[in-house]
């Protein structure tokens, strides 16, 4: 493998992004309508799980599933880069920010599936739609790979979504009426303080140390 040339896969990249498209924008949509029709009181403060059979129950715990086998699809990702040969952006950043996500998703179905933890999918699937949409243009405007602004505008995205989903969680963490599975709240607070810390250093170093250089 190591003699082999890297693959092009510039077909399948493409149809691959709008594929991630789709579908990041069909669940934020699906799980959006599910809240705004079924769920229009959501407590952003602590919304417990609804464990019985209601329409909204059922469309939470669905929602969460297919997240988590988008978070699968996602690690095609990883493999692209292989079949690439670009090894030097399989990070522990990549590798731990991918790994984390299906970890805690696959968790949430099984204690958590709905309730307060709907808003990780929301906020995910809304970034991701954004970003892979930047890959699929990126595609036919190679120039676009190299511009700064827009890389550093994405990476910011991600940055701000881990803040909101920190905020979001200590919020019912912190509260004594809170029901929902605390020790699984403080992974998750943990959890978005250690991306957000990664994040950050990437972003300071490929954006502030080399604009200095």
């Amino acid at each position: 493998m190591s003699k082999r040339e890297p693959y092009s896969l510039q077909g399948v990249i493409i149809f691959y992004d709008l594929i991630q498209i789709i579908l990041n924008t069909a669940l934020f949509a699906y799980a959006l309508y599910g809240w705004y029709n079924y769920k229009p009181d959501f407590n952003f403060a602590c919304e417990p799980v609804d464990w019985g059979n209601s329409k909204i129950a059922i469309k939470q715990a669905e929602s969460i599933y297919y997240f988590y086998l988008l978070k699968l699809l996602d690690l095609c990702d990883t493999v692209f880069f292989v079949l690439k040969k670009k090894t030097r952006q399989i990070s522990f950043l990549h590798v731990y920010h991918h790994l984390g996500v299906v970890f805690f998703t696959y968790k949430s179905m099984g204690w958590s599936p709905g309730g307060h933890f709907i808003i990780v999918g929301l906020f995910n699937c809304f970034i991701h739609a954004i970003m892979y949409t930047y890959y699929l243009v990126s595609a036919y405007k190679p120039e676009l790979k190299d511009n700064i602004r827009i890389k550093k505008s994405v990476t910011r995205m991600q940055m701000i979504q881990f803040l909101l989903l920190i905020f979001f969680f200590a919020r019912p963490l912190m509260s004594s009426d809170c029901a929902l599975p605390k020790f699984f709240l403080l992974e998750i607070v943990l959890q978005n303080v250690v991306l957000f810390c990664l994040f950050a250093n990437f972003y300071y170093k490929n954006y502030h140390v080399k604009k200095v250089e």
